[in-house]
């Protein structure tokens, strides 16, 4: 078992390699390969058995296909004859989740409960929110944006695969400078890169704060954008480009209904 680990842990170094020669973002390799080394801790084989059982397990159906997609770009990678065959298997049919979606009062309340040591830090929180909303941008794309990289009302984003895409942004928003100073759009007072989860935890911190009891994560801000805009009449296919989605369908999934909604679009149109 020992030898088959030293085996394996070689393996991975080598596929990480290759997933950072293919463009994919820090996030995606991170995913890709934490499934796979999942997939070996639980069994020695990577045969049809194996696969069914990982892929069949009670777990959200996004967990699951991202299970699937991480293990059919680690076949390929090997050149395995499992290839065809993993893309016919089929996943677990659950009821979707409805997840958060904010409306546009509660992201102002909630970037209205800013915190911080002085009034820099307030407003650099505050306007972390109104970026993230406004724009639709991932986490990850937020934290690289440098000032040159803002142009009037608009922002050049290096999104997953390299993909250089275009977003906007509102006249207010457009005025933000860095108060700490350094190159990054947001930064610590040291002028230094902010991270994901420093991002996550000033989020999850100014949530808490404003007494809203919904989850919210940068994603959430990121659907929310999504779905706000196709809920107030956008065109599905401007929004998915403003999301830098290859597919429309990816977009839809962003698509968070509730109820009510569900019900006053029936009443609309019956």
């Amino acid at each position: 078992m020992f030898i088959f680990y030293l085996i394996h842990n070689y393996y991975m170094k080598e596929y990480i390699n290759h997933l950072k020669d293919e463009c994919l973002s820090y996030n995606t390799t991170q995913a890709y390969t934490m499934n796979i080394n999942l997939f070996f801790c639980h069994y020695d084989k990577l045969n049809k058995e194996n696969i069914v059982s990982f892929l069949q397990e009670n777990k959200e159906p996004s967990t699951l296909a991202l299970r699937k997609a991480s293990l059919f770009r680690y076949l390929t990678y090997i050149n395995s004859d499992l290839i065809e065959w993993c893309k016919k298997v089929k996943l677990p049919s659950n009821v979707p989740i409805l997840r958060d979606v904010l409306t546009k009062k509660e992201v102002y309340k909630i970037s209205e409960n800013s915190f911080g040591r002085n009034l820099k830090y307030k407003l650099r929180n505050k306007y972390i929110i109104l970026f993230l909303y406004y724009s639709g941008v991932r986490v990850t794309e937020l934290i690289s944006i440098k000032g040159k990289d803002i142009n009037n009302l608009t922002i050049s984003i290096k999104g997953k695969g390299l993909r250089i895409r275009k977003v906007f942004i509102t006249k207010e928003l457009s005025q933000w400078r860095n108060v700490f100073g350094g190159e990054y759009l947001f930064s610590d007072s040291q002028g230094r890169k902010l991270t994901s989860k420093q991002i996550n935890l000033i989020i999850g911190e100014m949530t808490r704060r404003s007494s809203i009891t919904k989850y919210v994560t940068p994603h959430t801000l990121r659907r929310s954008f999504c779905t706000n805009l196709i809920k107030s009449g956008a065109n599905i296919k401007m929004v998915s480009t403003l999301m830098g989605h290859r597919k429309i369908e990816t977009t839809a999934r962003y698509m968070h209904f509730t109820e009510k909604d569900i019900l006053r679009e029936y009443r609309r149109h019956i």
